[in-house]
């Protein structure tokens, strides 16, 4: 049975996602790295040791921010989900890999948020905000890690440890999406587009799912548009 919040624990809610809300604002405007306490104080008309109530550090902030963040995209992908077949799982894969590309265009201020917690975690070991950002990404990975089971137990691909694949995978795209800057310099050598492509049709083809299974599924999965429309529910 869920207690009820008393009025005080109600404010200090509202205030908290005002922040946040507000940090992530900020962050969308100039970007990380100009980021700091000082500059959000200023905005929400606080000093910044108010904000030090609530976050103990600017760190602590960001990964508050970044659990949202993955909430967000977690329910993103299950309306992504929700437009392929459940019976198909190979595309189901493909699907849930591309989509998770599309939020570095749709959602890029937000999509450099979870960069931050997955390529550069180091400032934030020592504080317990990493362990609560676990628990979302985990499940976030569970989504193609049980696609993943579904397309081993049909005998789609083989058998193996599906969450380690899904780290692998998800891992490989991540890092591909970070050479996205590089295209500016040659946009043919450093196509994300045509490479992920191949990532993912390396990973599959090497579990041992059919060449042409995977072909058609890196045909079929969602437009973008569908992408986007998953992104608005």
């Amino acid at each position: 049975m869920q207690t009820e919040l008393t009025p005080r624990q109600r404010r200090r809610q509202a205030k908290l996602a005002n922040m946040k809300e507000t940090a992530l604002d900020l962050v969308i405007e100039a970007g990380l790295d100009e980021f700091s306490m000082h500059k959000l104080a200023a905005r929400l008309d606080l000093t910044p040791g108010a904000l030090y109530r609530y976050f103990d550090s600017v760190d602590q902030l960001l990964m508050a921010i970044q659990i949202d963040v993955l909430e967000e995209f977690d329910s993103y992908l299950v309306a992504v989900l929700d437009t392929v077949a459940s019976d198909n799982a190979v595309e189901r894969i493909v699907t849930l890999c591309k989509a998770y590309m599309a939020l570095d265009e749709f959602r890029p201020e937000r999509f450099k948020l979870i960069g931050r917690f997955v390529s550069n975690p180091e400032p934030l070991f020592e504080d317990d905000a990493v362990k609560e950002g676990m628990e979302p990404t985990l499940r976030l990975l569970g989504r193609l890690a049980q696609s993943i089971e579904e397309a081993q137990s049909k005998g789609l691909i083989e058998d193996g440890a599906a969450l380690d694949r899904a780290i692998l995978l998800w891992s490989s795209i991540q890092g591909l999406i970070e050479r996205q800057k590089l295209s500016r310099i040659d946009a043919d050598v450093f196509d994300v587009d045509r490479l992920s492509d191949q990532l993912i049709s390396t990973f599959l083809k090497g579990w041992g799912a059919n060449h042409g299974a995977v072909e058609a599924a890196m045909e079929a999965y969602p437009t973008t548009d569908k992408f986007k429309q998953a992104l608005s529910h």
